[in-house]
């Protein structure tokens, strides 16, 4: 269990997602499920950023950035030892992932799903 759950703290999450609407509502969300976000950030650059010089305790990655993938983002979380997870609209067999063991949630998803897949990294 990490230090935010055993202290009492609320969990911190990065959100990096690209689209505005999307980005909104997933923190509304996570914020409403007693989570601290950090961001959302629309890029790989402001994550890496935000990945030096803020805690977090997991975070969700948008697969695809207006054509730049978030790899080097879940890299950097691995090195951290921060669980990470993705969202996309690719189908997860296309995807690499898989094999690493990361969650991925397929766009279109419910607040359920989203929380489930948060729930999981934080190992609740």
């Amino acid at each position: 269990m990490n230090n935010a759950t055993t202290s009492g703290a609320r969990p911190t999450i990065l959100l990096l997602e690209d689209e505005m609407l999307p980005a909104l509502v997933v923190e509304g969300v996570l914020s409403d499920a007693g989570y601290d976000v950090v961001g959302p950030v629309p890029n790989v650059e402001q994550a890496l950023e935000l990945l030096r010089g803020s805690r977090v305790d997991a975070a969700i990655l948008d697969l695809n950035l207006h054509g730049t993938f978030s790899y080097d983002v879940g890299n950097r979380c691995d090195a951290l030892g921060i669980p990470w997870g993705v969202t996309t609209g690719y189908e997860p067999q296309t995807l690499d992932l898989a094999a690493r063991d990361i969650p991925i949630l397929v766009k279109p998803f419910t607040e359920a799903q989203l929380l489930a897949m948060v729930a999981g990294l934080l190992g609740r």
